[in-house]
């Protein structure tokens, strides 16, 4: 190794070998394809990914970049992994096997908002029980019902209808079993 840096250039070439510099007498050949390929190409599990989503994994993108190393055309590895050309072609254009996440839109509510609307709804029965749309009426939060609806389901909260009938108290369920004990022979006409 030489004590030159990447940026200095060396004011003398470097020394070819001599077996380098000899040219052969016969060209070499070019295959017209880089590889063959089989008439039925071999399924992977992947194929079976293109029907639900279009977005390509990690995975997907490392064997696109693979085979265009290896000199197959866009149309076969999109027909081999079972994915849209466009897709190939993409990646091969950005030459990154990490997909970008895609950007989206940005929540209307913040988590710390979130957390604030629930220390709300859980403080009171009366809270609990009370619709979506007053819940923004009284927070003042510029949202509609949707968007809070949808903001407590990402964080688990789900709401049901409450119980008409009040559950059963110990005492209530200790009578009822002294009851079925007491009367478990009798007979229908009693």
């Amino acid at each position: 190794m030489s004590d030159l840096s990447i940026n200095e250039i060396p004011e003398t070439p470097p020394e070819i070998p001599e077996t380098l510099t000899e040219i052969p007498e016969t060209p070499m050949e070019i295959p017209e394809t880089p590889l063959e390929i089989p008439e039925t190409l071999p399924r992977t599990p992947i194929q079976e990914y293109r029907e639900y989503n279009a977005w390509t994994s990690r995975d997907r993108r490392q064997k696109i970049l693979l085979m265009t190393d290896l000199g197959y055309s866009q149309h076969t590895i999109a027909s081999y992994l079972n994915t849209f050309r466009h897709v190939v072609q993409y990646t091969q254009k950005t030459q990154r096997a990490t997909p970008k996440k895609p950007k989206g839109r940005p929540p209307k509510l913040t988590e710390d908002q979130v957390d604030e609307i629930l220390e709300f709804i859980s403080a009171s029965k009366q809270n609990r029980r009370m619709p979506y749309y007053r819940v923004v009426d009284v927070l003042n939060l510029d949202i509609s019902r949707e968007c809070l609806s949808n903001a407590l389901n990402r964080r688990g909260y789900r709401r049901c209808i409450a119980l008409r009938k009040p559950p059963v108290s110990e005492a209530t369920r200790l009578k009822r079993i002294q009851f079925a004990c007491d009367h478990v022979n009798w007979m229908p006409t009693q």
